[in-house]
């Protein structure tokens, strides 16, 4: 099969503007990206001395300013016998 090289340059203009416009358009990697095991427990109204909380995402976060419409997402571990704040 013969391609004329007309069409091959045009194709490679082509696929070559395609990879440009992509390029642009950034997203940013880290949203709603945690690695769970890094974070730490911090206070919340939700803990005790039993209950501790690892905020995720939204409230107690560090990185608030990313978010579009979490309010909290965390980790809560109750030590055996233990409970949470209401």
């Amino acid at each position: 099969m013969n391609i004329p090289p007309l069409k091959v340059a045009a194709l490679i203009l082509l696929s070559g503007a395609a990879a440009g416009l992509q390029a642009q358009r950034r997203v940013d990697p880290t949203f709603l990206r945690r690695f769970v095991p890094e974070l730490s427990a911090k206070p919340a109204d939700v803990t005790t001395v039993t209950c501790h909380y690892k905020p995720i995402f939204g409230s107690g976060d560090a990185d608030t300013k990313i978010l579009g419409g979490v309010a909290r997402f965390g980790e809560i571990t109750i030590d055996a016998g233990g409970s949470s704040a209401p």
